[in-house]
C-alpha cells in the first residue's frame, strides 16, 4: 500500500486519533449500535445507494479476522487503508525492535563468555 495524495489530504483534514472501548454490552447491544453508526454514516450522505460498502482492517494470515471496522462513509476506504499502513508500519518497527533486543542479548552472552 502506498501514500497517495488523496489519502494523505484525508488524514491531515481528520487529525490525530485515540483508542476508545464502549461500555460493557451484549453483542444485541453491540450490533444495534453499529447498525445505528452505519445509518448515520448513511444519512450523512444521502445521495449514496441504501447498500453500502463497510471497509474495515483484516489480518493478513486469517483475513476472517476483523481488527478493526472503520464504516460506510465515502471517508471509510481511505480511512481504513491509513490504519492498514500505520498498522504495517508499526508491525515492521515491532519486528525491527525484537532483532534488537535479540543483537544485545547475543552481545552479553558472548560478553559474559
Amino acid at each position: 500500500m502506498e501514500i497517495t495524495n488523496e489519502l494523505a489530504a484525508i488524514v491531515l483534514h481528520f487529525g490525530g486519533v485515540h483508542q476508545q472501548s464502549s461500555e460493557p454490552m451484549t453483542e444485541e447491544q453491540h450490533v444495534e449500535m453499529l447498525q445505528a453508526k452505519m445509518a448515520a454514516g448513511r444519512a450523512m450522505h444521502s445521495d449514496k445507494p441504501d447498500k453500502t460498502c463497510a471497509h474495515g482492517i483484516f489480518l493478513d494470515s486469517l483475513p476472517f479476522v476483523q481488527l478493526a471496522l472503520v464504516g460506510n462513509s465515502p471517508n471509510s476506504a481511505p480511512v481504513s487503508k491509513a490504519l492498514a499502513i500505520a498498522w504495517n508500519r508499526l508491525r515492521e518497527d515491532c519486528e525491527e525492535w525484537l532483532q534488537q533486543q535479540e543483537q544485545i542479548e547475543s552481545r552479553k552472552r558472548e560478553e559474559a563468555a
